[in-house]
Order: C-alpha cells, then structure tokens, then sequence
C-alpha cells in the first residue's frame, strides 16, 4: 500500500488513505503517512479477511461486536500501556534499550492487527510532529498519534451506546462528511481505545451541551489534519482558543480530562466536530 512520497517537510503531516471497494460505495479503511500536508488515495482492489460488509474493529483488542461477532482490533495496544492487549510479544524484547523497545512493540501492535496486509509498521500512523516519542516511557512516551472515532465499530461512549455503533460499511450514507481518523494528544502516553466525545442532545437539536473529552491535537501550529470516510483528507485550524489550550496541555498526569471544556467555550470546534461524529444517529 506505500506509495513513492513527495519530497518531506519538516514538521507536516500528510494522511493517506487506502480506500477499499464495494458495490456503490467506498469506504476508507486506513491510513496516515508522514511526509507534507497532502492528501492522497489509494485504491485496494481486494477486500480484507474480514466478514463481508464489516467495518474494522476500531478498539485496541480482541472484542466481540454489536453483531455478536469476533474481530481484531485495527491494532493491538502495547505492554507499556494500560490495558496491554498484543497477542505475541517477541521473548527477546527486554534486549533492547528504550525507546527502540517500545518503538518495536509498536510496530508489532500494528503488524499483528487486522490491518496487517496494509500498515506494515507503525510509521504510518506516527506524526513527525507528534514530539510525544522524545518523552521518557512511563511519563507520556507515546509513538503512535492516531486514532479511530469511535461511532466506526469502536467502543461504547456517553451518546453512542452499542446499538448505536455503526458495524456496517453500508450505513455509513454521508462518508465524505465523517471523520475517520483523528490525531490525538493524549499526555499520559499512548492512545487508548477510540477516540470520542461526550455526545449530548440528539440531531433534532444539534447534539446540543456535547463537548470535547479525549484530547484533539495541535501538532502543527493550531491545526489537526483528518482523514474522512470516503477517503479524503484534509487540515483544519482549530478556531477557539478553549480548544487549542485543551489541545496543548501535555501534562503526563492527564489532569486535563478533570476538567475538559465546556460547549460554550468550543462553540466553533466542537460544531464541527460533532457533525463530522458518526453513529447510527449521525450516519
């Protein structure tokens, strides 16, 4: 799935997105690359070794899905990281020093996930610009910057309870106005689970009181680049200064998510992102 990149830029990031096939229909499956700020789409001809139809598990373990069926995780979460999920870790690991170890345990996360035919490292999902992987392991070391919105066959949030969660490549009907991937400055260290926010009110009143609980991210300027559903990419500046200051905090205790910002104070970010926010609610 890697193509040749255009020359590089220091600290930008370009998404590239494998898009996968279906009668009427392309759904993008993964993936973000580092390189400029450029999008670009690639089309798989073959479907995955998934169930027909299924969209990829977006959680970080084994689970078992809204349609009672097993899946892999798009990838497996690593040993230095809470709920620690990686089926095979390597016997030989502890040879290494940090930060090659974790680096390495990362690429396995990847390598052994369902994904595994098209991400052949975690390098794709690792921003340049995502200094997190300069910090020590334990205190906010992360290597991987991405992570899949929930709504995508991912967990159970406030607003998107299981029989909201969308399994199905088929219900996703606006695909070019929902966001796939986002990049996530979570402080205490890798990112865990999908990426979500505290959905409120319903789309008869525009999700009216949600806001913002995992952290978006600021990893070039005040801007968070996204990849959509329908396979395109593109970059946006985050516009309240709630957002951004939410968006920067790197304190490895996480002290931030005690105190996430209200509605009022993202007005302009979080309309956009809860618009862009799939469920089956929000399709």
């Amino acid at each position: 799935m890697k193509l040749s990149l255009p020359l590089s830029r220091a600290g930008m990031c370009t998404v590239r997105t494998a898009r996968l096939s279906w009668p009427g229909r392309q759904m993008a499956m993964t993936t973000w690359l580092a390189g400029p700020l450029v999008g670009v789409c690639a089309s798989i001809t073959r479907r995955p070794s998934l169930v027909q139809d299924m969209l990829v598990n977006f959680n970080n373990a084994d689970t078992v899905n809204a349609e009672g069926i097993n899946q892999r995780p798009w990838r497996y979460q690593p040993p230095y990281s809470p709920a620690s999920s990686l089926p095979v870790v390597p016997p030989w690991i502890n040879t290494l020093p940090q930060p090659q170890r974790e680096i390495f345990l990362m690429h396995e996360c990847v390598k052994q996930g369902a994904l595994s035919q098209y991400l052949k490292n975690a390098d794709v999902i690792h921003c340049p610009s995502d200094t997190r992987y300069r910090r020590t392991v334990g205190i906010g070391f992360s290597y991987g910057s991405y992570a899949g919105t929930t709504g995508f066959d991912g967990q159970v949030w406030q607003g998107v309870p299981l029989n909201r969660i969308l399994t199905r490549r088929a219900q996703v009907l606006h695909p070019s106005e929902k966001i796939l991937w986002m990049e996530e400055n979570d402080p205490r260290g890798e990112n865990w689970g999908t990426w979500v926010i505290n959905l409120n009110g319903s789309a008869a009143n525009d999700f009216a009181g949600s806001q913002f609980i995992d952290s978006p991210a600021v990893f070039h300027g005040t801007s968070s680049t996204f990849s959509w559903a329908d396979g395109h990419a593109s970059s946006r500046k985050w516009i309240d200064p709630a957002t951004i200051a939410y968006a920067s905090d790197s304190d490895p205790s996480g002290s931030k998510y005690s105190n996430p910002p209200s509605a009022a104070a993202t007005r302009d970010d979080i309309t956009f992102v809860k618009h862009a926010y799939a469920s089956k609610d929000n399709p």
